[in-house]
């Protein structure tokens, strides 16, 4: 259970969290280059993309699980991330509409990543251990 488990949980975090920071990351990396200054506010859509990407997969993920006699707490989650997304994309789009970028909204995008993350990894570990439980449940031919 355990190995089924850290593959799982390895492939999320190669597949959905690193790929999800690429722009941030190509940010950073052309910021070294041109020498312009790095701060926070110049990495919000970045951020918010970020975020989107993360609410995403755990849409998906809670879309795809196996068991849609789902618990309450990851209902609850669905139900954050759907709203992280909403607000995620609303605020993403406004930025790059109207290009201003302030210190409040970097902290907002920092803060949204940051939730979507947690959520992301709890809907992940919930339907991971449910899939492994299940398999084990089910005798093998």
């Amino acid at each position: 259970m355990k190995k089924e488990y850290l593959k799982s949980m390895i492939n999320w975090l190669v597949f959905t969290v690193i790929f999800g920071i690429f722009p941030i990351l190509f940010l950073v990396v052309s910021c070294l280059f041109t020498g312009n200054s790095i701060n926070i506010t110049t990495m919000a859509k970045e951020t918010f993309f970020f975020t989107i990407v993360l609410c995403a997969d755990s849409l998906r993920t809670y879309n795809n699980s196996k068991n849609k006699n789902s618990k309450v707490g990851e209902t609850t989650l669905y139900g954050f991330a759907i709203i992280v997304l909403i607000l995620s994309s609303v605020l993403y789009g406004g930025l790059l509409i109207y290009g201003e970028e302030d210190y409040t909204i970097s902290i907002i995008s920092v803060i949204f990543a940051i939730t979507s993350f947690i959520i992301d990894m709890f809907m992940q570990h919930c339907v991971t251990v449910q899939i492994i439980m299940q398999s084990q449940k089910t005798p093998s031919p």
